[in-house]
């Protein structure tokens, strides 16, 4: 499978609550990914669409953090991923 259609199934499962996607540690199954089909919601854009729009929505939420950030948010976050 090509990068590009698997980080497009990887989002697809993740919107779908069947995994978690952690940056910089990997994917994880999700404690309810045991849902049938019937259960999961259907979805009427691609892959490839929410994955565009995930793209602009995440470069945005950076710039904003960017630009909000102080000292000791920064400390905090720091902590956070030491843990």
């Amino acid at each position: 499978m090509a990068p590009l259609s698997l980080r497009e199934a990887l989002i697809a499962l993740e919107i779908q609550g069947r995994v978690e996607i952690r940056m910089g540690s990997g994917g994880y199954v999700c404690a309810c990914a045991a849902l049938s089909t019937a259960e999961t919601p259907t979805l009427s854009e691609s892959p490839s669409e929410l994955m565009q729009a995930r793209s602009v929505l995440e470069g945005s939420v950076a710039s904003l953090a960017a630009a909000r950030a102080n000292r000791s948010g920064l400390d905090r976050e720091l902590r956070w991923l030491c843990t």
